[in-house]
């Protein structure tokens, strides 16, 4: 005879359950982790909005000269700063008393509010990942100013018109559609290095 509900097994033992939760919805977060461990992001302390001071031009004066020569003192720019709003990023997290009195003692196998913390955490480093790659357009432009923003060449970034100061614009944008090779690479590195110091230490693409 067949038994009315679960049968004798499901009714004597326990389910085998792994204590802790594997993510399996979060994408990956690999420049993410790497902006972090790298030096590739800044903490401040507070601030009206956040002003980066920009270098964006050479002094004309450095020249070599001899003996009583008259130095130029021509009065040099070349110097600027953008400025960025405070972007947020909140998740709440929510547990009914009955809730967590069920999750509780002996019965319980993983704690629930430390579950939904984490989740709330991997559900925050996601939307602020998605952030890195877009404009800062998204959600009426409350979400994170990203990586997109950096290569337009006629919109305004940081304050600054890319298309009135032609030195704010990315230093090499490829935009043909042939295949990308090393050539191509090869240019658009050395395009960003600066002297041999200031060089890209990150390559991102996709998994094609």
């Amino acid at each position: 005879m067949a038994d009315p509900n679960v049968g004798v097994i499901l009714s004597t033992t326990l389910k085998k359950y792994r204590k802790t939760l594997v993510d399996n919805i979060h994408k990956s977060n690999a420049v993410w982790v790497y902006l972090k461990d790298n030096g590739g992001m800044r903490e401040e302390d507070g601030g009206e909005r956040i002003v980066e001071p920009l270098m964006y031009a050479l002094n004309s004066t450095a020249k070599s000269y001899s003996g009583y020569e008259a130095l130029d003192t021509t009065p040099q720019d070349g110097i600027d700063s953008a400025e960025f709003n405070w972007k947020q990023y909140s998740a709440s997290i929510s547990i009914s008393g009955k809730e967590e009195r069920q999750n509780a003692g002996t019965s319980r196998i993983i704690n629930l509010l430390d579950a939904k913390t984490k989740q709330a955490e991997l559900s925050l480093m996601q939307a602020m990942s998605v952030g890195l790659f877009s404009d800062g357009t998204g959600n009426a432009s409350k979400d994170l100013t990203g990586l997109v923003a950096l290569d337009d060449t006629a919109g305004t970034y940081g304050g600054i018109n890319s298309a009135t100061y032609t030195w704010w614009q990315a230093g090499n944008k490829e935009t043909t559609s042939e295949a990308l090779g090393l050539a191509k690479m090869r240019t658009a590195f050395n395009g960003a290095s600066v002297g041999g110091k200031d060089v890209p230490d990150l390559i991102v693409t996709t998994q094609t």
